[in-house]
């Protein structure tokens, strides 16, 4: 099993227990960006879900390679 597709918590008992930790992290960049949506003229929904799952990707290759 690939890491990203881990549960992302342990839990069995909250919603979080469908999470892969690639779809927590994406949803953790998301808000990210999304809070800081007035400080950018970024207008493309569909560009800001890309590049969470980008950087969500990233952080996965980043802590894996971190593991070796």
């Amino acid at each position: 099993m690939n890491k990203g597709d881990q549960k992302a918590f342990a839990c069995d008992h909250n919603y979080s227990e469908t999470l892969t930790k690639r779809e927590y992290f994406a949803a953790m960049a998301m808000q990210g960006l999304l809070a800081s949506w007035g400080e950018h003229d970024v207008t493309d929904f569909a560009e800001i879900a890309s590049d969470s799952v980008k950087a969500a990707d990233s952080l996965l290759a980043a802590l894996d390679s971190s593991n070796k």
